[in-house]
C-alpha cells in the first residue's frame, strides 16, 4: 500500500520513451567512429607489398573503435525497438553508413596519388548508399507506425483483462522473453472478445493474468484487429506496439 498515486501506464510509456542516450553522446560516438573509419580507409588503401608491418598498429585500434561504436549504436536501436525508449538519432544504420562513406572518401583521396584500384572506394561507397537508403526506409516505417498509434487512440478506449501471459510457452528462466499475451475486452454490444499481442515479459515481474491493459478499438468494426491498439507497462514488462493478432 502506498499513500501516493501509482504511475499510470500512459505515464510509464511516456517516461520510458524519453530515456535513451543523449544527443551529445550520440554525436560524439558518430564523430569518433567517422574519424576511425577515415583512418582505417586511408591506411588500408596505402598498404602494398613493400609496406612495413607498422600499418597494423593504426588498423587495429581504428577497427576496434569502429566495431565498438557500431555495437553501441545497434544497442540503442534495439532498445528503441524492444524496450520502448526514444529512437536514437544515430542508430546502427546511420553509423554504418557514415563509417562506410568516410572510409570510401579516404580511399578515394588516397587513390589520387597512389595506384589504388577503383573498386577499393567504389564498393564501400555503394554499400554506404544502400545502408543509408535502408535506414531512411526504416525511419519512414517507424514514423508511419507512430502516426498509426496516434490515429488508433481516437477510437473507443476500454480496460482489457490479460487472460494469458504467454510465459507457459518458455522454459523457466530469469531472461526477458518476447511472449504472446491474450487479452479480453467487451465491445459496445457487451460481447466478449479476445485478441493476442506481443509483449516483452520479464519473468521476475511479468504482465500477469488478471492485470489490466488499456485497449482502443473501432466501435463500428470491433473484430478488425488492424484497428485495435493495446498498451500496458508495469515498469519491467510491456506490450510491444503494432503486434495485435486475431
Amino acid at each position: 500500500m502506498s499513500t501516493q498515486q501509482p504511475i499510470s501506464t500512459a505515464d510509464r510509456i511516456t517516461a520510458r520513451s524519453q530515456r535513451g542516450a543523449s544527443a551529445l553522446v550520440q554525436f560524439v560516438v558518430l564523430a569518433v567512429a567517422a574519424v576511425a573509419a577515415t583512418v582505417l580507409g586511408w591506411v588500408v588503401a596505402g598498404v602494398d607489398a613493400q609496406s612495413g608491418p607498422l600499418w597494423v598498429l593504426a588498423v587495429i585500434p581504428a577497427g576496434i573503435i569502429c566495431f565498438a561504436a557500431f555495437l553501441l549504436a545497434t544497442t540503442w536501436s534495439m532498445r528503441a525497438a524492444v524496450a520502448g525508449v526514444a529512437a536514437p538519432r544515430v542508430g546502427g544504420g546511420v553509423l554504418l553508413a557514415a563509417m562506410l562513406a568516410c572510409g570510401a572518401a579516404a580511399v578515394l583521396v588516397r587513390a589520387q596519388g597512389d595506384d589504388v584500384p577503383q573498386w577499393a572506394w567504389a564498393v564501400p561507397a555503394a554499400l554506404a548508399l544502400i545502408v543509408a537508403a535502408l535506414t531512411l526506409l526504416a525511419g519512414a516505417r517507424r514514423r508511419r507506425g507512430a502516426a498509426r498509434r496516434v490515429r488508433l487512440r481516437s477510437g473507443r478506449q476500454v480496460e482489457a483483462t490479460i487472460t494469458d501471459d504467454g510465459l507457459a510457452a518458455f522454459a523457466p528462466s530469469p531472461n526477458p522473453k518476447i511472449a504472446t499475451l491474450t487479452v479480453m475486452f467487451y465491445d459496445n454490444a457487451g460481447a466478449q472478445r479476445w485478441v493476442r499481442t506481443g509483449a516483452l515479459q520479464a519473468p521476475g515481474r511479468p504482465l500477469g493474468v488478471g492485470e489490466m491493459a488499456t485497449l482502443w478499438f473501432d466501435p463500428a468494426h470491433p473484430d478488425d484487429v488492424s484497428r485495435i491498439l493495446i498498451e500496458a507497462d508495469n515498469g519491467a514488462s510491456r506490450i510491444i506496439p503494432a503486434t495485435v493478432k486475431s
